[in-house]
C-alpha cells in the first residue's frame, strides 16, 4: 500500500502504457500502475486483447491492438522476433499494417499537455511516432539486458524501412 501526499498544484497526467509481447513484457506495468494511479494519475493499456483482464484488475482503461485470431497468428510467428532475418518479416506481417490502426487508438486517448508514453521495448514504433508528432513525453521500459542491447539494431532497423511504415494501409 502507498502512503501518499499530493501537492495540489501538480497537475494529474494521463499515462498510456503501450505494451505488445508475451506476458513477461508487461510484468512492470502493474507495480508501475499502482504507483502512479496511488498519485492520482490515470492510466490507460493498449495492448494485446489478451491483456483486457490486466486492465481490468487495475481499474484502468483499455484498447485491444489486434482481435484473437490476429494475437494467435503473431504468437504463432514469434520466433521470428529472435533472428534478426526474421524480425523485419515480423514487423512487414504485423507491426507496419497495424500502425495507422495503433496511432489512432492513442490520438483517441491523448490529452495535450497532460499525456505520458510509456512503451515496452517490443512496441517500439507507434509510440515514437505519437511521441514525435505531439511533442510528448515517451518513456521506454527494458526488461532485460538484452532488450537495451539490441536496442541500436532496432533502431537502425526502423530507419531502413521508413518508407514501408509511410505506406502501410491506414
Amino acid at each position: 500500500m502507498y502512503h501518499v501526499v499530493r501537492d495540489q498544484s501538480v497537475e494529474m497526467a494521463h499515462v498510456i502504457f503501450f505494451a505488445r509481447g508475451t506476458a513477461g513484457d508487461l510484468v512492470p506495468f502493474p507495480k508501475i500502475g499502482e504507483a502512479l494511479k496511488a498519485r492520482g494519475h490515470d492510466i490507460s493499456l493498449l495492448s494485446h486483447c489478451s491483456y483486457a483482464d490486466m486492465a481490468e484488475r487495475n481499474g484502468w482503461d483499455f484498447a485491444a491492438l489486434d482481435t484473437p485470431e490476429e494475437r494467435r497468428r503473431t504468437l504463432e510467428d514469434g520466433h521470428l522476433l529472435n533472428d534478426p532475418v526474421g524480425f523485419p518479416t515480423f514487423l512487414r506481417r504485423y507491426t507496419f499494417p497495424r500502425a495507422a490502426a495503433a496511432f489512432e487508438t492513442v490520438r483517441e486517448r491523448y490529452i495535450p499537455g497532460k499525456t505520458i508514453l510509456v512503451k515496452t521495448h517490443r512496441a517500439c514504433l507507434v509510440p515514437l511516432l505519437v511521441a514525435e508528432r505531439f511533442q510528448t513525453p515517451v518513456v521506454r521500459l527494458f526488461a532485460t539486458v538484452a532488450e537495451l542491447m539490441t536496442f541500436p539494431m532496432m533502431e537502425e532497423m526502423y530507419r531502413e524501412r521508413r518508407s514501408e511504415v509511410r505506406n502501410c494501409p491506414s
